[in-house]
């Protein structure tokens, strides 16, 4: 019973490690990081990527090193996208400012309640300031590595595959959420635009 949860553990730990990467490839979800609450969640809390990681090193060496140019890319040669994120930075504050301004004028505000209406302002905006500038970035990146990111992952689902296999387990168990359906491998059943859930083929 132990030897099938470790196997269990094996198989689950590298379906996180899949979707995390898999979630890198344009379109890349809209936020300020690149994975939803959920993931965050068991990455932080949970030892699924971890338990794959500690247990297959050399794939996992592997896979960072294909994608080392993706993980150090702090797009330096994309001007415009820099001048871009300068732009909207600068059009946020001076737009925090403005508002703040205009409500002392009009509304004859204390200080205070100044302070306070720039502060409600300024923590949404900036927040979707955020989800904008990162989106963009993590979606430059995504178009830049998507060949490099889909073979990666497609190194990962072929290993899965034959592991599945050898140990006799149960497909449905294992479901990858996914935003494309262009890998070998898997049975696809679409939730959406950019939304699936790939089982193992046998």
């Amino acid at each position: 019973m132990s030897e099938n949860i470790q196997i269990d553990k094996m198989v689950g730990g590298l379906c996180f490690y899949i979707m995390m990467l898999e979630n890198r490839r344009c379109p890349v979800p809209v936020g300020v990081g690149p994975y939803p609450f959920k993931t965050v969640f068991e990455l932080l809390f949970t030892n699924k990527r971890n338990y794959f990681v500690k247990n297959n090193p050399e794939l996992y060496k592997q896979t960072r090193k294909t994608l080392d140019a993706f993980f150090k890319d702090d797009l330096k040669d994309d001007v415009k996208n820099k001048r871009l994120c300068s732009y909207s930075l600068d059009i946020w504050i001076f737009s925090v400012l403005g508002v703040s301004t205009a409500a002392i004028i009009l509304f004859n505000l204390s200080l205070f309640n100044t302070l306070l209406f720039g502060f409600i302002i300024a923590v949404p905006s900036f927040y979707l300031f955020l989800a904008w500038n990162n989106t963009t970035y993590r979606r430059i990146l995504g178009k830049k590595y998507d060949n490099d990111i889909k073979r990666v992952v497609q190194e990962l689902i072929d290993y899965g595959i034959v592991f599945i296999r050898e140990n006799d387990l149960d497909l449905n168990q294992f479901p990858l959420k996914l935003r494309h359906d262009d890998y070998e491998g898997l049975n696809y059943k679409k939730k959406g635009k950019n939304n699936y859930v790939g089982f193992f083929e046998k």
